[in-house]
């Protein structure tokens, strides 16, 4: 269980770093940046500060708007 929640973490880091990257590079608002993304403030605001499990196709949107491919990966466990 706790290893889900670890690779919970790494997810949401990720997804926070690339929002900051793009905010900061861009210097955009967090308002600008949802319109961009074609989400709402609310929902850019709660993946932002990582309270927000995001749903594919919100993942989809997010990485179109910041002019990004994402990739989902399926890779063996340690060990396995």
């Amino acid at each position: 269980m706790n290893q889900l929640k670890n690779q919970d973490f790494t997810a949401d880091y990720d997804i926070i770093k690339a929002m900051t990257e793009v905010l900061i590079e861009r210097d955009l608002s967090l308002e600008e940046f949802a319109a961009m993304t074609n989400l709402s403030r609310r929902t850019v605001t709660n993946l932002y500060m990582g309270k927000h499990n995001p749903r594919l196709t919100t993942l989809c949107k997010l990485a179109e708007g910041m002019g990004m491919d994402m990739k989902i990966r399926f890779v063996p466990k340690n060990g396995e």
